[in-house]
């Protein structure tokens, strides 16, 4: 099966190209410093983002489908009224992000919809995804520090490998979750769903902290 990104596409390095139109298909931007005009209110299908700079600016209506974002920084960027559908995230700066800003998929039906953005290997600090719809989400190797995931729906969620030190969880679904990787985490049994969720030792024994019980060697 051919992967969906083995299509040619032409690079662009001059940030003008941006003011010719309004829609952008099969097309690789490469290493340019994006500003609040230059996205907004634009739509991109079948984009790769590569070493791009978005952080702190405003881009306000832009709408990513199919797109792949690789080495970019998106630090304390904002995103009001965006939307992601079926993205990658590889090795990126995604510090500070309120994640709840985007508009996401709807759910139509009783079947829960999969979270199709995935993130690997990125540095997500601070970020916030406060009562979100994360059904399956993946997130492989990622820095999740004080991150806030406050009664979000994370069933069967991929931390793989991610560090969540500092991160904060109530209310959380966490079923079926994949932690067996994780680490740093501080989860209270008995305020989050865990049920089925994978954990692994020893991080495993920060489940006990919260059940006001002694633990002895």
């Amino acid at each position: 099966m051919h992967s969906k990104w083995n299509y040619k596409m032409a690079t662009i390095k001059d940030i003008a190209y941006l003011h010719t139109a309004d829609e952008f298909e099969l097309l690789r931007f490469h290493r340019l410093r994006f500003r609040e005009n230059d996205l907004s209110e634009k739509y991109f299908l079948n984009v790769t983002f590569e070493e791009c700079d978005f952080s702190a600016e405003r881009f306000r209506e832009a709408t990513f489908r199919n797109c792949r974002f690789v080495n970019c920084n998106w630090a304390l960027a904002k995103f009001p009224e965006s939307a992601l559908f079926a993205c990658d995230f590889t090795s990126c700066h995604l510090v500070g992000i309120d994640w709840t800003q985007f508009k996401w998929k709807r759910q139509l039906t009783r079947r829960k919809n999969r979270f199709d953005v995935s993130f690997t290997d990125c540095a997500m600090n601070y970020g916030v995804f406060v009562a979100m719809k994360m059904h399956r989400a993946v997130f492989r190797d990622c820095l999740l520090r004080e991150a806030l995931f406050t009664d979000a729906d994370l069933e069967a969620a991929d931390f793989s490998g991610c560090d969540l030190q500092g991160a904060t969880f109530g209310g959380t679904d966490l079923t079926a979750a994949n932690l067996s990787t994780a680490r740093n985490y501080a989860i209270n049994a008995c305020a989050n769903t865990l049920t089925r969720a994978r954990f692994s030792f020893p991080e495993a024994l920060a489940l006990l902290y919260a059940l006001d019980i002694d633990l002895e060697e």
